[in-house]
Formats: structure tokens, C-alpha cells, sequence
């Protein structure tokens, strides 16, 4: 007003502690997301930092989100929470989709909630019951740096990016973002570093929750488990652990598989009879050629031919390594 120009200034508008990201948009209600064309569709939910507004992050959610519907055919429903209050609502909020739910992307770092709302979260992901799987923005390292370094996330970043959020059941933690190109405002002359979507984790990640979502749906006896037990140092008397009595628990792992469904064959009679049938067939025994040729005709293997042919879809580094 001092230079004489007639200045209207707007009254400021406080930006929701929740917001949602879903058909391309931010929106700060919901109620539109459930509309009759969606209601069919499988989910999945994405739970950001409110940071995730910011015009390369909420690219990276559209970029996320498109790849999903294209590739999968799952409708995206993106949450982007405050610290505290926002994400406990956020979580909440996905209660009335848990039929619908594939799966939880937890993009937030540290825990949902916040210290006070950590555990009310944690609840409520248990009654979701689907997995809780955390992406990861390395806002510290370019593609190329990441590549180049020794660890792939800074050690001070685990603690926060990897530890607390297993606390709260998110595991399985895929990097879908580095550091992007640094730019300056031409207004202020600020640096700005964006991110940039990391593609084979992005793929990484969506075949991972279409790959949970067909044991969803699949039935018990469809399903293939592996056990793998403790035989260290080789021999037929190490199959244990600190002393703990391994054949008495994978006997009633069986048991318990065989009454939820899985096919397990036809068990043994006794937690004995399981042990003398793993000291026959199931041990190490690298240095004792007799017996390893005995064991040969008892147990499960795998052709020269079928190894050479597996072993040639191995990544060029590992299969130079192993040579």
C-alpha cells in the first residue's frame, strides 16, 4: 500500500492434517472414493508423510498408482497424514476397504501415529490383517550414489526407516525413490532437491503385493511353505539349536499345517520317527562322500542340466561371483 498499489490479500487457509491422493488428485474428503465403479475393485492403501503433497512426491504417488492399475488392476487410495492425530484417522479410515484391501504401503517413516498413537495404529493394521510392506525415499543419495555405495542406506537411516517401522509390523522395505536433479528457484534462488522414482523397486514392490494377494486368495492346500532348520556344524547329531529341541517343534509345525489344510504328505508316526527320518535324508554332510552317495537315491534332486538352466537366469554379477 506504501507504493500506492491496491494489494488484496486473501486470509490464509490451513491445510487439512489429512488429506487423500486417489484418480490423479489431492482431495481433502473422502467420500468420493467410494463411488459404485470403485467398490468392486481390490485396494491398495498408501500412507504418506503430509510431505507427500509436494509436487515430485505426489508425481512418484501418480506415477505409483498408474503402474498399479495398468499392471495389476488394483485401485490406489493414497493418505497423506500429518505427525500423530492424522495418521491414527488415516489408518481408521481403511477400515470400512478391509475387504477390499491388498495390501498397506507404509511410505511414512519412524511409525504411524506418531510416539502416543503408535500402538492404536498397530490395532488396527492387526484387524486390516494384510501385509504392511514399507517403501522407502532416499532423499540423501542420487540413483548413481546409492549404486556406488557400500551399504545402499546410510547407517543413521535404519533406525527409522527399517527398525521402528518393523515395530509396527512393515517389513519387506523396498527403495521406490533417490535424490533427484537440484535445481534453483528463479524467484528466491533456493535450492531444491526432488526425488525421483526408483522403477525396479516401484516393480519390485507391485509384484510383491500381487504375489500376497494370490496367497490371499488361494487355498491352504494351493500354497508351498519351506522349513529350514538349523544343521551347524554339518553332521547327523547338529540338528538343534541352543539346545532347543528342533524336532519336537517342526513336529508340531506339521501337525499344525496338516489341520489348517496344507498338504504335508503322509506324516511320520512320532517326533522320533521325524528325527531318525531327517538323520537319514535331511543332514549336511559335504566331506563324506559314501554317504552322501546313499543319501542320493532318498532324496529330492536337482539334474546338472536343470542347475545350468537356472543358473544362466542368474544377474551377470552374481553368476561371475559364484564362478
Amino acid at each position: 500500500n506504501s507504493l500506492g498499489e491496491d494489494i488484496v490479500a486473501e486470509e490464509p487457509k490451513p491445510t487439512p492434517q489429512l488429506r487423500w491422493f486417489f484418480d490423479g488428485g489431492i482431495r481433502n474428503q473422502l467420500n468420493d472414493f467410494k463411488a459404485p465403479k470403485l467398490q468392486q475393485k481390490t485396494i491398495i492403501a498408501v500412507i504418506d508423510h503430509a510431505g507427500g503433497s509436494r509436487p515430485a512426491d505426489v508425481k512418484l504417488l501418480d506415477d505409483f498408482c498408474q503402474q498399479a492399475e495398468e499392471n495389476y488392476s488394483l485401485q490406489c487410495l493414497g493418505a497423506l497424514a500429518a505427525w500423530g492425530e492424522a495418521g491414527i484417522t488415516a489408518a481408521e479410515k481403511l477400515l470400512p476397504f478391509k475387504d477390499q484391501l491388498a495390501a498397506v504401503v507404509m511410505l511414512q517413516d519412524f511409525v504411524i501415529g506418531g510416539g502416543e498413537g503408535r500402538e492404536s495404529v498397530t490395532a488396527i493394521l492387526e484387524q486390516l490383517d494384510v501385509p504392511v510392506i514399507k517403501a522407502i525415499k532416499v532423499r540423501d543419495r542420487t540413483a548413481i550414489e546409492r549404486q556406488l555405495s557400500s551399504d545402499g542406506l546410510a547407517q543413521e537411516k535404519v533406525y527409522y526407516q527399517v527398525a521402528m517401522p518393523e515395530l509396527q509390523g512393515a517389513s519387506q522395505p523396498l527403495v521406490i525413490a533417490t535424490a533427484g536433479a537440484m535445481s534453483n528457484d528463479s524467484i528466491t534462488g533456493i535450492r531444491i532437491q526432488t526425488v525421483a522414482q526408483e522403477s525396479s523397486g516401484i516393480a519390485s514392490l507391485l509384484t510383491r503385493i500381487d504375489r500376497w494377494r494370490q496367497l490371499q486368495i488361494k487355498s491352504n492346500s494351493e500354497k508351498r511353505i519351506a522349513i529350514v532348520y538349523y544343521n551347524h556344524p554339518p553332521g547327523r547329531h547338529n540338528i538343534g539349536a541352543d539346545n532347543l529341541d528342533v524336532p519336537a517343534s517342526l513336529w508340531q509345525i506339521l501337525n499344525q499345517l496338516k489341520a489348517s489344510g496344507y498338504k504335508v504328505g503322509t506324516l511320520p508316526e512320532s517326533e522320533e520317527v521325524l528325527l531318525d527320518m531327517m538323520q537319514e535324508r535331511g543332514v549336511n554332510l559335504p566331506r563324506d562322500v559314501a554317504e552322501l552317495e546313499k543319501m542320493s537315491g532318498l532324496v529330492q534332486v536337482m539334474s546338472a542340466e536343470d542347475y545350468s538352466n537356472w543358473f544362466a537366469q542368474l544377474p551377470a554379477s552374481v553368476r561371475q561371483e559364484m564362478e
